[in-house]
């Protein structure tokens, strides 16, 4: 009896540790500068980000200057 109870407990301590400890990250993020055709910065401009396959969308705006940053997008095109 000791000796089953004995392999159940080191089973379960394999399993435990076998799984993984951080879950896969689905999320990432999207930098970018918005310029003009001078190549000059564009401060204060609207970006919209649009996921192709569930049509969402997310819209940030562009620092002084003219960067922006979406993070925490769901996985997708």
């Amino acid at each position: 009896m000791r000796r089953g109870l004995w392999v159940a407990l080191v089973s379960l301590v394999f399993v435990s540790l076998s799984s993984p400890l951080f879950p896969q990250q689905v999320t990432g993020t999207i930098k970018g500068v918005v310029t003009d055709p001078s190549g000059a910065v564009v401060a204060n401009a609207t970006v919209i980000i649009t996921n192709k396959a569930t049509a969402l969308t997310r819209t940030v705006t562009t620092n002084d200057a003219g960067e922006y940053s979406a993070p925490d997008l769901p996985f997708g095109v």
